[in-house]
């Protein structure tokens, strides 16, 4: 269980539960509302389908937090899906597909955002991620961002985009 930076009376939690529909399933991420003693469902993402992990990650700003939450397996990472606290409201907010390649484990890959900046400008996330980052890794379209500045990504529509 995560207590929501910012907002004091929110905790995230990761589990496996249930759904009416059979293409939503696996583990999802909860958030509740502390009232008293009692704890009230605010949110339920969609089910992570064969995800092992869904790990959340925090950035706090401008009166809002971001929730950048890893999916994956024993490959390692897979994508990061965001989720926005704002005015006590949860909403799904995008997909940020990039990996780096794990230096424990070449064969697999890594969380590119523990180090990472974000920022929320003209109304849009902007995530800054430092050094070599594959976008789209492990299919055929995937890229190669070099170096060991950082890559900027933009949230458009629900995808996190680098852009220069």
């Amino acid at each position: 269980m995560y207590r929501v930076p910012k907002f004091p009376n929110l905790y995230v939690i990761t589990a496996d539960g249930p759904s009416a529909l059979s293409t939503d399933y696996g583990l999802a991420l909860y958030v509740f509302e502390q009232l008293g003693e009692v704890f009230k469902q605010l949110f339920r993402s969609k089910g992570m389908n064969d995800s092992y992990i869904l790990r959340p990650i925090f950035f706090v700003g401008q009166n809002r937090t971001l929730i950048m939450a890893e999916t994956g397996d024993e490959t390692g990472t897979w994508e990061l899906h965001a989720f926005e606290v704002k005015d006590g409201k949860v909403a799904y907010v995008g997909t940020l597909d990039a990996a780096r390649i794990d230096p424990k484990n070449p064969d697999c890959w890594s969380n590119p955002i523990r180090d990472a900046r974000v920022e929320f400008v003209r109304n849009a996330y902007v995530v800054h991620i430092r050094g070599e980052v594959y976008v789209h890794h492990g299919r055929e379209d995937q890229k190669r961002l070099f170096g060991n500045g950082w890559h900027r990504f933009v949230l458009e529509r629900t995808q996190f985009i680098p852009k220069p």
